[in-house]
């Protein structure tokens, strides 16, 4: 109960006192209140390290994403033809044109981009998908767990709750 009580901090201790012990003494009347109030404890304690849990996979997500956005940024500028480059194509292109006296059309050099580019991006763009995806699925982990929660205090009988609390659980 004292290791309980360390654990908790500031609101989630007011919100997850768990009743003092004359208190439960006097209310634990069948085997499933017993087992409720031991179970309480568990699911907070529970509860408490799978929402630290996700909040810090939420930061994580977060930051690498951002930091990754900056790299894509970069790196997406290798994917296309630098314009400086059809530039100077083009004004010798003219210069040549007016040196020899002929008219032929610009024609615009092809562009490939080169496949470490390629390969590059598609991995920065991977990462950062995979991200979005962790992000994504820890904000429905955290959706379940408070109806988890919710969904224990609900039960009507003791035995109710008991008989909840273990299906989900399992």
């Amino acid at each position: 109960m004292d290791s309980y009580r360390l654990s908790m901090h500031g609101e989630e201790q007011r919100k997850a006192n768990p009743p003092s012990m004359s208190m439960q003494a006097a209310t634990e009347t069948s085997i499933w209140d017993v087992y409720n109030n031991k179970t309480w404890l568990i699911d907070q304690e529970l509860i408490k390290d799978w929402i630290n849990s996700l909040n810090i996979l939420l930061v994580f997500a977060a930051i690498f994403a951002a930091v990754l956005t900056a790299f894509i940024i970069e790196s997406k500028k290798l994917l296309e033809e630098d314009p400086q480059n059809v530039l100077v194509s083009a004004v010798t292109a003219f210069m040549g044109q007016q040196a020899n006296g002929t008219f032929r059309p610009f024609e615009k050099p092809t562009f490939v981009a080169p496949h470490y580019a390629v390969v590059t991006n598609g991995l920065f763009f991977a990462a950062i998908c995979c991200s979005l995806v962790a992000a994504v699925a820890s904000v429905v982990a955290l959706q379940w767990i408070g109806e988890y929660d919710a969904g224990l205090v609900q039960a009507l009988s003791a035995k109710d709750r008991a008989l909840r609390r273990h299906f989900r659980y399992m």
